[in-house]
């Protein structure tokens, strides 16, 4: 693999995923457009599923197979911890906000310590350097949410991403040899957030929106109107 491919395919990985989903929130969030949340999880499933071309090149370490017990046990902990969430986020009715925590748990790891980190390294075979640019990278993914937390939400989301959780979540893969201690870390961080009280949701995830947040598919909140499509 010549580091001309290696190196594109950072920049494509790190630049189609978030400008993508940055115009799905926008056609979500300013737009109303009802099937902008189609176009949302769908883009994010074909985003998660296309590590499997990359499978066939040789010497990439794709962080996806459990190397240790504790990965094993971190990926189970995972699993039986977001089955347990289920039934109190129905309870507190915010199960859409719930699982959409532990879907990008899996999906963001997949994509930013899975197969960016493996590119990354290939390319430099540098953990220090492919850390720093992961977590750089993972910090600029959230920009996407402009539409979503607005200018200082996303401020917000960027620096505690690229230097906070990007640089943990990319030490848990340096030191397992896979993406799971960093998966168990995520979702803990992102599901548990839609089941926190309302103004520690606001000030941790949604750039202070709070107790304004409505679960809902097609029924969203913004500057305090009910916008139905």
């Amino acid at each position: 693999m010549t580091s001309y491919l290696l190196f594109l395919l950072v920049i494509l990985y790190a630049s189609i995923p978030p400008v993508t989903l940055f115009y799905c929130l926008k056609w979500i969030y300013k737009d109303h457009w009802i099937y902008g949340w189609h176009l949302f999880y769908f883009f994010k499933w074909v985003f998660t599923l296309s590590f499997l071309p990359l499978l066939t090149m040789q010497n990439l370490n794709l962080g996806l197979i459990p190397q240790h017990w504790y990965s094993q046990a971190a990926l189970l902990i995972t699993c039986l911890l977001a089955v347990l969430g289920l039934r109190y986020a129905i309870k507190k009715k915010v199960l859409y906000f719930y699982l959409q925590g532990v879907y990008a748990s899996f999906m963001e790891e997949i994509l930013y310590r899975g197969i960016l980190f493996a590119l990354v390294q290939a390319l430099w075979n540098n953990v220090w350097v492919t850390l720093f640019i992961t977590s750089f990278l993972f910090g600029t993914w959230h920009l996407k949410n402009y539409y979503w937390s607005g200018k200082r939400g996303i401020i917000n989301q960027f620096f505690y991403t690229s230097l906070i959780y990007g640089p943990i979540f990319a030490l848990l893969r340096i030191f397992s040899g896979d993406i799971y201690l960093a998966v168990l870390f995520h979702f803990i961080t992102d599901a548990t957030c839609a089941l926190a009280p309302d103004w520690m949701r606001g000030w941790l995830v949604q750039g202070g929106r709070g107790g304004n947040y409505m679960d809902t598919y097609r029924n969203i909140t913004k500057e305090n109107k009910h916008i139905s499509f």
